[in-house]
């Protein structure tokens, strides 16, 4: 048996300790690596660029960058900026504008994949200019470059081998695949605080102004110098934007604070607490975003804005907050359509000619692939209609849907949706499907307990076979109102429960569904407290046709139900499947065990 030699023992161990941190079942990412260069004495030529504009020397830094972006003074006048970067001797990159879009003295980052000499130019000479640069791809020396190139081979050889354990959140019924920050953040990008809430009203469209040569490989490192400059350059609390989209399709949660939650972003001035903010990676000025793109954009807001409570078609009236970059002063009423483009609200071209050259697909894909809105019966807080006494009259209306199908033969849409004996009136029936709406009203048939209708439907709905349909319950002197949003398909999603309860503060459900059924099912309670019905709404995840969940409740929520007037009831809802054409199903019952 042939013996090592002594002398490589030590080499051998040192590379043991260089490849040691790959040696994990998640992705490996290189730590990334900050650095600042100041500018304030670097002199500017006049130039006859863009009109006469003010151009630095080439400019190289002591390390390699792969996302850099500029700094100044408060100035009377905003200062526009363009950045090119190249990497030793090679060709420079194409001129990038990266005029900052929210007022501030600074430049957008700009992202150059690895580079060591940049050069700026500028429509008026900045004052006190400081430079600030981020490596997310382990290249800021060759020493870093050495090991990157150890570890990501080491690491790619334990994925090959065992997988990796990254999650990604996914389903057809519910978001689409997003890639969480965990997947490209670690622990490299935290919050400066926690977020702040608001609600989601529409969506804004950006492109984030970098450069489109990027590999599918490196998104993940794009974001995060993003991210790296807004939180410690910019000194922002996070990310600006609430999600993003690479070029392939994929796409990724922006600012941490869940991505089913109106978490207030830092993307459009004036509106960010009334909006969620999408980017495309890349610069659209001119180029046309890939169709993988859009489309994966489309069908993120055919979810974020249903989970709202809101469409993804028509237009909504928001009040401005003002700003510097904003179009529309403080206290006006702006009204935009409900996918927008940034440039609608800022004095900006965001998110670029080529992008909204896309919007009329992009809309029409939204709305053709809009899901079942989420928001749980009556609304989150909602008081009784004028002159109904607050007490235990005030009933649930324990409104279902067992079948919705779309007779393609006929052109029908069949509907059986029991609710309670004492219901009475009508209720406003919408069917979205094939870029149309249909609406109508359909009777409440209290004592047969039912609202049933077969209801004649346009030619291109019923040969599409599915869309969303909508039951408004209006309420009366007995009964709350209520609202179901779900799909409409002949397959049959077989929703299965026992009745939820309520077991120390935490909610308690499970059953089974097809199983074809992919994304979750709902679990909405609603209660009367002093006055005002409240609700609170749980998913569980679907995998192999069964579902279970056990949730606790919000703290105020026990004490709530405690004093509460009346029962507390239970509206569980498979909102349905568009690719399997499972229609959605809905089940009502009084939850047990409810001090």
């Amino acid at each position: 048996m042939r013996r090592l030699p002594l002398l490589l023992l030590p080499a051998i161990a040192v590379l043991g300790l260089l490849a040691a941190p790959a040696l994990s079942l998640e992705r490996w990412r290189p730590g990334p690596v900050d650095f600042t260069l100041d500018l304030a004495d670097e002199g500017l030529e006049r130039g006859a660029n863009a009109g006469a504009t003010y151009v630095s020397d080439p400019i190289q830094t002591p390390k390699r960058f792969d996302l850099m972006g500029l700094q100044w003074a408060e100035s009377e006048k905003p200062v526009g900026v363009w950045l090119r970067t190249r990497d030793g001797e090679g060709p420079w990159s194409p001129w990038v504008e990266a005029t900052n879009d929210e007022g501030e003295p600074a430049s957008d980052g700009v992202w150059a994949g690895g580079a060591d000499t940049f050069q700026a130019r500028f429509t008026a000479p900045p004052a006190d200019l400081e430079a600030s640069f981020v490596n997310t791809t382990g290249t800021a020396t060759r020493v870093q470059e050495a090991a990157t190139a150890l570890r990501g081979a080491t690491n790619t050889a334990v994925l090959a081998t065992v997988g990796s354990a990254v999650a990604w959140a996914q389903g057809a019924s519910g978001p689409p695949a997003i890639v969480p920050r965990a997947a490209w953040a670690g622990d490299d990008c935290p919050p400066r605080e926690a977020p702040s809430m608001g609600k989601v009203d529409m969506a804004f469209v950006h492109h984030t102004v970098s450069t489109n040569d990027y590999s599918a490989n490196e998104s993940g490192a794009v974001i995060l110098a993003m991210c790296r400059y807004h939180r410690n350059s910019l000194k922002w609390n996070d990310i600006g934007y609430n999600f993003l989209v690479d070029r392939w399709g994929k796409v990724y949660e922006g600012r941490a604070g869940g991505i089913d939650q109106p978490v207030i972003g830092a993307q459009t001035q004036g509106f960010n607490s009334v909006s969620t903010g999408v980017a495309a990676i890349g610069t659209y000025t001119s180029a046309t975003p890939p169709p993988a793109q859009v489309s994966a954009i489309a069908s993120l807001l055919a979810w974020k804005l249903p989970a709202h409570g809101v469409p993804t078609t028509g237009t909504t009236t928001v009040r401005s907050l003002g700003g510097s970059s904003n179009r529309f002063p403080s206290g006006a009423q702006a009204t935009f359509q409900r996918i927008a483009g940034h440039r609608d609200a800022g004095k900006t071209i965001c998110p670029g000619d080529g992008m909204i050259a896309q919007f009329g697909s992009l809309r029409a894909q939204a709305a053709e692939r809009e899901q079942p809105s989420s928001t749980p019966p009556g609304g989150a807080t909602q008081a009784p209609p004028a002159g109904q006494p607050v007490s235990g009259e005030i009933h649930a209306p324990k409104l279902e849907i067992r079948r919705s199908d779309m007779v393609r033969s006929r052109r029908l849409l069949d509907v059986h949706a029991p609710i309670t004996g004492r219901a009475s009136g009508t209720a406003q029936v919408e069917l979205h499907a094939a870029r149309q709406r249909h609406t109508f009203d359909a009777p409440v048939n209290g004592q047969g307990r039912r609202i049933n209708f077969r209801e004649a439907i346009p030619a291109a709905q019923a040969r599409l076979g599915t869309g969303i349909l909508t039951i408004r319950y209006p309420g009366d002197a007995d009964t709350r109102p209520q609202e179901l949003r779900l799909r409409a398909a002949n397959g049959r999603s077989n929703l299965e429960l026992e009745r939820p309860r309520l077991d120390g503060g935490v909610l308690r459900a499970s059953g089974t569904v097809n199983p074809r059924a992919t994304g979750v099912v709902r679990v909405a309670i609603s209660y009367v407290h002093q006055g005002q019905t409240h609700v609170v709404e749980r998913t569980a995840p679907v995998s192999g046709g069964r579902w279970k969940l056990a949730a606790p409740l919000p703290p105020q929520d026990t004490l709530r139900i405690a004093q509460r007037t009346g029962t507390v009831h239970s509206t569980t809802a498979y909102t349905g499947d568009f690719d399997a054409r499972l229609r959605g199903e809905a089940r009502s019952y009084q939850v047990l065990g409810a001090p």
